[in-house]
Parts: structure tokens; C-alpha cells; sequence
């Protein structure tokens, strides 16, 4: 399953749940990452947190610039089985 993940949430429960239910039952996807992660609530995933948990269950992961950039800080995460 090729997963493209959009990540807003009420609270860092339902954060979690989707990573476990979805992203990490994916052979593939990818996502954009805001880095709007101060004065956010609940507090997003951070890239390397992402990158971490993603690379702890055996995925391949890779960040590229966002292109167009959309704002300032943006990138593009993939993973890969």
C-alpha cells in the first residue's frame, strides 16, 4: 500500500494512531512537513522524530526540499519498505 499522508489531528493520541494504523502498515509514501511546530497544539512530530520512528521499523526514509517551496522550512519525507 503507496500512502500519501496528511497529518492534522485534535491531539497527540490520534497522531500516534494514524502513524501505527496507516503510515507504518505502508509499503510506501510520503508526506509534507509544515515547520510550524512552536505554539502548535498538540505538538506535531518532528522530522527527526518522524525519520526516527520510521527508520526503527525498517523503512528506507528520505527528506527533499519542497518544490515550489510553499513556506519557509517546508520539506517532502518519503518512505519506502
Amino acid at each position: 500500500m503507496f500512502l500519501s499522508a496528511t497529518m492534522l489531528f485534535q491531539n497527540a493520541i490520534e497522531q500516534t494512531d494514524y502513524l501505527n494504523k496507516y503510515i507504518l502498515n505502508s509499503s510506501a509514501g510520503y508526506m509534507l512537513l509544515n515547520a510550524y511546530r512552536e505554539g502548535t497544539e498538540p505538538k506535531p512530530y518532528a522530522n527527526s522524530e518522524l525519520a526516527e520512528v520510521l527508520q526503527s521499523k525498517g523503512y528506507k526514509v528520505t527528506f527533499y526540499a519542497e518544490d515550489p517551496l510553499t513556506a519557509t522550512g517546508n520539506v517532502l519525507l518519503t518512505w519506502k519498505k
